[in-house]
C-alpha cells in the first residue's frame, strides 16, 4: 500500500509538469483538478479507478498498457488530454497569464508530452518531473530570498512583464552569484535522487545542463517564462 501511495503522488508531479499550461489557469476547476485531468481521463477510458491506474504504474504498467488490457483506446485517451490542455492554453493566454510565444511553444510541445506520458515509464518519468518542478521553485525562493521581495509583488512584477534578471539587478543581487547559487542548490537536489538511486550519475548531469539553459532564459524573459524550470 505504501508503495502504492508513493507512486500516486509520482504521478501527480508527472502530471503536473504534463499538463503545465492547466497549473497555470484552470479556473472552473482549479489546479488539482487540472493535475488530475489525465488520470481522469484514463480512468473513464479503462474503467480502472485512479488508485487502480496508479498501482499498474507500480507494478510497471504503462497507461497504454491499461487501456487496451481493459478495453479502452490508448490514442482516445491521448487525444481528449490534448484537446483539454489546448482549452487551458488558450484560456491562460486570453487571461494574460501566458505570453503569446509561451503558449505556442506549450501547444508545440503538449502532444509529445501527453503521448509519452500515456505510452512512456511514468516511474522514470515521475522522477525526473519532481526533479524539475523543485527546480522551478528554488528559483523562485531565491529570487525572493536575494531581492527582498516579497512573493506577491515578485510575481505581480513578472505579471507585468518584466525579466527576473531585471528586478534581481534593480534589487542589488548579480546575476552572476544568483545562476551560481541557483546552479549549486539545483545539483545539491539533483545529487539526493542519484544517490536514493531515482536518477543515474550521466542523467543527472543532463537535467543539470538543461536547468541552466532554462534558467538563463528565465532571467531574460518576460515574466520570467522558460520551458524547463
Amino acid at each position: 500500500m505504501k508503495r502504492i501511495i508513493v507512486v500516486a503522488l509520482a504521478l501527480t508531479a508527472l502530471l503536473v509538469a504534463v499538463t503545465s499550461a492547466a497549473a497555470q489557469d484552470a479556473p472552473e476547476r482549479g489546479r488539482d483538478g487540472a493535475i488530475q485531468q489525465l488520470i481522469e481521463i484514463a480512468s473513464e477510458q479503462t474503467g480502472l479507478s485512479p488508485r487502480e491506474i496508479a498501482q499498474g504504474v507500480a507494478e510497471g504498467l504503462t497507461i497504454a498498457d491499461m487501456a487496451t488490457q481493459n478495453g479502452g483506446d490508448p490514442q482516445a485517451i491521448i487525444d481528449a488530454a490534448y484537446a483539454a490542455t489546448l482549452r487551458q492554453i488558450e484560456r491562460a493566454e486570453s487571461n494574460g497569464r501566458l505570453t503569446a510565444e509561451r503558449a505556442q511553444e506549450m501547444r508545440e510541445n503538449a502532444l509529445a508530452r501527453i503521448t509519452q506520458a500515456v505510452n512512456g515509464d511514468l516511474r522514470a518519468m515521475a522522477v525526473e518531473a519532481r526533479a524539475r518542478l523543485g527546480a522551478a521553485r528554488l528559483v523562485m525562493e531565491l529570487a525572493i530570498e536575494q531581492s527582498g521581495l516579497n512573493p506577491h509583488e515578485l510575481r505581480l512584477s513578472l505579471r507585468e512583464g518584466a525579466t527576473l534578471g531585471d528586478l534581481l539587478t534593480q534589487n542589488g543581487v548579480s546575476l552572476d552569484a544568483f545562476v551560481a547559487v541557483a546552479t549549486e542548490r539545483a545539483q545539491a537536489r539533483l545529487n539526493v535522487f542519484v544517490v536514493d538511486g531515482r536518477l543515474t550519475q550521466e542523467r543527472a548531469a543532463e537535467l543539470l545542463s538543461e536547468f541552466s539553459a532554462a534558467l538563463t532564459e528565465r532571467l531574460n524573459s518576460p515574466g520570467g517564462q522558460a520551458a524547463g524550470v
